[in-house]
């Protein structure tokens, strides 16, 4: 039996195919730990995974991993506050994890990629790891575009220059977290890393989807598509008014459950251009702080949505005929799985790259979140019901994603390469 242990930052898009592995590794009979804020306590439940939460950081520093790295490269955020941010990060993780992860033993790391230091960590502790990466892999592919883009895929040389000057802003960005690193690797007598993709495991990579869902690429023994990573035992769905859904071809609507405040036009686009059609909107909102009551009291939507806080999506998704969402990787492979073709409004972070993937792949129609517009809306919605291709195409890829193992795939995956190293 080995032990694993996970390094994972709190938000839940991470944690829940970081959990899902986990579950399955215990499953296979091994130990498994969980490193990450006390933010995540509330999921860790029903994983049966040891969980290690960080101390609380120091006054002005940070041990949160924020998706807002690809975000301020399009224009949502200060790239300069964000860089620092996910300085700070890498040192947090650096300076408070590793006498935790030391005291535990572990045979391997598993590290989400945003943990930009997990690698640094593996190697000062003689240990080796796999990078999993949730959301799409930012690993430099000279004919993919990087993902923070909604570029599309094109073969020719001006696409590789225009891929090439993409990951030139990457590193750039990336760039004062690279010194933070080598500054702590220099103390510690370690060499230096001179590429952000030396941040990522060369032993063994984990990546959510499939090769068709992907750009096309040359596959590499040491990077396995896990299917979709957020579809494993142990998550909890909660309660949902089932007797409410009637005979309609159901849309069902989620747009994540970060920044609700600001998906508020979207929602009342969607619930307008639904009520147009003879479909059954289920609309799942997502968390709404205490300061955002006011404006979701006054969301006006058009007429009989079934609104939800939260929906049980997997199996909400089982009924459903078309799913909207922002791009968020676990909820388009989510849908996926259940062979629902999809509408994006994507917004931010790798949620445009997501997009994009998915448009290349036949399963996705993509609107501007920023000028939602109901005719477009319902001019889409209208396609996936009247299309096969794209429900044909969305099949095809539930097949191929269940090809991948899926969780158990990836763990079993993990087995064979980090144990015994």
């Amino acid at each position: 039996m080995a032990h694993f242990v996970i390094l994972s930052p709190p938000y839940a898009g991470h944690l829940l195919p970081s959990l899902s592995i986990g579950h399955q590794l215990r499953g296979l009979g091994h130990e498994v730990s969980l490193i990450s804020s006390e933010w995540a306590s509330p999921l860790v439940e029903g994983f049966e995974v040891a969980f290690r939460p960080l101390p609380k950081p120091a006054k002005g520093g940070t041990l949160f991993t924020p998706l807002l790295m690809f975000a301020a490269l399009i224009g949502k955020t200060q790239p300069i506050f964000v860089r620092e941010a996910l300085r700070k990060t890498a040192l947090s993780w650096l300076n408070e994890s590793v006498p935790i992860i030391e005291s535990l033993e572990p045979d391997a790391l598993v590290v989400e990629q945003y943990i930009a230091a997990g690698g640094t960590i593996a190697e000062h502790l003689e240990v080796p790891f796999a990078t999993l990466s949730t959301a799409l892999d930012w690993r430099e592919v000279p004919s993919h575009p990087p993902g923070y883009t909604g570029w599309g895929y094109a073969p020719g040389r001006i696409a590789r220059l225009r891929n090439r000057a993409g990951y030139r802003v990457w590193q750039w960005f990336m760039a004062p977290t690279m010194a933070a690193i080598n500054r702590w690797r220099r103390r510690h007598a370690m060499p230096g890393l001179r590429h952000v993709d030396e941040l990522l495991s060369r032993q063994a990579q984990i990546v959510q989807g499939c090769a068709e869902f992907d750009f096309p690429r040359d596959p590499t023994p040491w990077r396995h598509y896990g299917g979709c990573l957020a579809c494993g035992e142990g998550r909890t769905e909660g309660d949902f008014p089932w007797e409410r859904l009637d005979a309609r071809p159901v849309v069902f609507a989620s747009l994540g459950t970060l920044d609700a405040r600001r998906n508020r036009r979207v929602l009342e686009v969607m619930a307008a251009a639904c009520a147009k059609l003879p479909v059954q909107l289920v609309l799942s909102h997502g968390r709404w702080s205490e300061r955002e009551e006011g404006v979701k009291a006054g969301i006006q939507l058009a007429g009989d949505p079934l609104v939800v806080d939260y929906a049980p999506q997997l199996r909400l998704l089982e009924r459903s005929s078309i799913m909207i969402n922002h791009g968020g990787i676990n909820s388009v492979m989510e849908a996926l799985s259940r062979g629902v073709p999809q509408i994006m409004f994507p917004r931010a972070d790798d949620q445009p790259g997501t997009a994009a993937r998915a448009v290349h792949a036949g399963v996705a129609l993509r609107l501007p979140f920023r000028r939602p517009s109901e005719h477009n809306l319902r001019h889409a919605i209208e396609r996936l019901l009247n299309e096969d291709s794209f429900g044909e195409r969305a099949r095809t890829l539930q097949r191929r994603l269940a090809a991948t193992g899926g969780v158990a795939g990836a763990a079993s995956f993990l087995e064979r390469t980090l144990w015994r190293w």
